[in-house]
């Protein structure tokens, strides 16, 4: 009788083990982080050549004194206020814009016409250097901007006159502030 409760029991057992289902195999990869390396070398030769652009063009442009953002942008006071508030977030801005290349082309003109609203903080604008720069503005200042590529059109450019990768000039005046 023990013989045969021994047979249940390692039968029972083999069952157990048998059901379990075949294992996946898993595949054979090495994980590399070439493409990461590689990307990050780029970014970095880039930004390397952009700054390069910029600073070339501020060394050529004696008119305006320049400022480094903290932002990775520069900007220079055309027109400044001592007085005033600087915009803050859900405050509407009313402001005029025009972009030129950094061999100072005009490729937009600003609407002088009418003036574009802003909702600060709240609204998306194709530049984003333009949504950090309007906020170190006073009502009725004017300032040139300085924006690499990944402050303006990026890796795409605007698809007419802005090229990929291509860093920007914008003179931006700030109209009306309203709370």
């Amino acid at each position: 009788m023990k013989i045969n409760q021994f047979l249940i029991v390692v039968s029972i057992m083999m069952c157990a083990i048998s059901c379990s289902g075949p294992e996946a195999r898993k595949p054979i990869s090495k994980k590399t982080n070439v493409f990461l390396r590689e990307s990050v070398a780029l970014n970095k030769s880039l930004n390397d050549r952009e700054k390069l652009l910029i600073t070339s063009f501020m060394d050529v442009d004696s008119t305006h004194i320049y400022k480094e953002s903290s932002l990775g942008f520069w900007y220079a006071m055309i027109q400044s206020k001592k007085q005033g508030e600087l915009p803050q977030t859900d405050d509407t801005v009313y402001y005029n814009f025009e972009v030129y290349n950094l061999k100072n082309e005009l490729l937009y003109p600003k609407d002088s016409l009418n003036a574009i609203m802003y909702k600060v903080d709240k609204q998306e604008h194709e530049i984003e250097g333009l949504q950090q720069g309007i906020k170190i503005m006073k009502e009725g200042e004017r300032a040139v901007f300085l924006f690499p590529s990944f402050k303006a059109y990026g890796l795409v450019g605007d698809g007419h006159k802005i090229g990929v990768n291509e860093p920007i000039k914008v003179i931006i005046e700030l109209i009306e502030i309203k709370k």
